[in-house]
């Protein structure tokens, strides 16, 4: 499995059951929530799982 591939899934689920009248209302969605990822690194390394993701955040 691609390292980013269980990242997606976190992505995924800030969009799951939503519908978005334009494309810029779902890239901005999707722009916040990597950004709230980005700030929450104990997320990220619980969602992906891989042993390089223990390092994000130090």
């Amino acid at each position: 499995m691609p390292p980013v591939e269980p990242f997606g899934t976190l992505v995924r689920e800030a969009v799951a059951n939503e519908t978005f009248n334009r494309l810029a209302d779902l890239r901005r969605r999707i722009t916040r929530r990597w950004w709230w990822l980005a700030r929450n690194p104990l997320i990220v390394k619980g969602g992906v799982g891989f042993r390089w993701a223990v390092n994000l955040g130090k």
